[in-house]
């Protein structure tokens, strides 16, 4: 976290963060948290910055985390539920939409 808040003044974007409830990773939840925490809170007293956020099985959890921060969150591949999705479009987050994401059942539902 040293290294990340050292470089913060020079970046303009920060990517591949967020949170990953996924089975492989969920015993790592604490510290994931931890690090999500600080990042969004270096970044939000720096000024905010454009987020590239993932958010594998914690949309919820994600967008708890987003209240109150500066910047632009730049949801990857989200695929919370269609409330979850709402919320976001309400605090104003973006999202990236791919071919290949078009075609899960979500991507089909939610962005055709």
């Amino acid at each position: 976290m040293e290294l990340f808040d050292a470089l913060l003044p020079e970046a303009k974007y920060i990517g591949e963060i967020g949170l990953d409830g996924g089975t492989n990773f969920k015993k790592h939840w604490d510290i994931q948290l931890k690090v999500f925490r600080h990042i969004l809170k270096s970044s939000h007293n720096s000024g905010g910055r454009i987020m590239s956020i993932h958010s594998i099985k914690s949309a919820s959890e994600v967008l708890d985390e987003l209240k109150s921060i500066d910047g632009i969150p730049l949801l990857h591949w989200f695929t919370g539920t269609q409330g979850q999705l709402k919320r976001a479009i309400n605090m104003g987050c973006w999202f990236t939409v791919g071919p290949a994401m078009l075609n899960t059942k979500k991507g089909k539902l939610w962005y055709q």
